[in-house]
């Protein structure tokens, strides 16, 4: 489907502000992101596609093992499900405000998650990071649950966590970095924070490793 204005002056019709959905059909029966056969336009969606996630089954677990995925934009309907970027893959959010109102999970070495500056999330359930790579690309990021157990976070702008912060292991970087938790804050040895300036808020009390 395609969502959008649209404006006619004969013989020329434009579409503003459209966006073309390419609906999560699971058809192929594997539970792959980048399976054609799991999507209603017969691809896995592009860089100007909006990908939207309905399941039926509860609780399910869409993974993306492929390289060169992407999506303007991400919206998951059930908060039970989970999006997992696993094996050797790279993923991309385009400008879209998407929404993941379950887990978002980059655990493996060969993850690479890429945000746009105008990414956004109206609703991100909990980001863990256990292994790979997020480049936020000054991209502002807003989850209820933070939890960072390995793995390299760069280039995020702010980091908002609205429940709960989490960082064991793994290394968070970026030149300014706002860093924000309304919850529980907690930060052990061996993870580090590395940035040029640091803006800390929120209504936490905040435990730093030292």
């Amino acid at each position: 489907s395609v969502t959008g204005v649209q404006t006619c002056a004969l013989p020329i019709c434009l579409s503003l502000n459209a966006s073309i959905v390419n609906s999560w059909t699971g058809g192929a029966l594997d539970f792959l992101w980048q399976s054609p056969g799991n999507w209603s336009r017969s691809h896995a969606p592009t860089a100007n596609e909006d990908a939207l996630i309905t399941t039926s089954g509860g609780a399910d677990t869409i993974t993306v093992s492929a390289l060169g995925q992407q999506a303007r934009k991400v919206t998951f309907t059930d908060s039970a499900d989970t999006f997992t970027f696993s094996g050797t893959n790279t993923f991309s959010f385009g400008a879209g405000a998407s929404s993941i109102p379950g887990a978002m999970n980059i655990s493996s070495a060969g993850s690479t998650v890429n945000l746009n500056a105008g990414t956004t999330f109206s609703s991100l359930g909990t980001l863990q990071v256990s292994s790979g790579a997020l480049n936020g690309n000054g991209a502002t990021l807003a989850t209820t649950n933070f939890n960072q157990t390995g793995g390299a976070i760069s280039g995020l702008a702010a980091l908002t966590a609205n429940t709960s912060f989490s960082q064991t292991a793994g290394t968070i970087s970026s030149g300014a970095l706002k860093l924000v938790s309304n919850g529980t804050f907690n930060q052990g040895i061996p993870a580090s924070i590395n940035v040029s300036s640091l803006e800390v808020g929120g209504s936490s009390a905040m435990n730093f490793a030292g």
